[in-house]
């Protein structure tokens, strides 16, 4: 597993890793670039995902809860398609 908690990975591009079980509790991904990676199983609790690329990526059991997603909407992270933000939670198909 990856341990990614309360950092500031601001811009940072991960794009196409395979992050299986990684952790970004309270991590800041403002502007990360995540598309194309495997997330399958991570966590993602209290993490500020403003203006995140998650297109493409795989969100199998993702873990989520009070994520910062941007004031009034402004900066909101680009998810894959069946997938919304709700109450600070990644709803969608086999999320937990």
């Amino acid at each position: 597993m990856t341990d990614y908690t309360g950092q500031n990975l601001t811009g940072y591009s991960f794009v196409g890793q395979n992050l299986t079980n990684a952790n970004f509790t309270n991590a800041t991904l403002t502007n990360a670039d995540l598309s194309g990676c495997n997330l399958t199983n991570a966590t993602f609790t209290g993490a500020d995902i403003s203006g995140a690329n998650l297109r493409g990526t795989t969100l199998t059991g993702l873990v989520t809860g009070s994520l910062s997603t941007g004031a009034g909407g402004i900066t909101t992270p680009v998810l894959p398609t069946g997938y919304v933000i709700r109450a600070g939670y990644i709803v969608g198909p086999s999320v937990n």
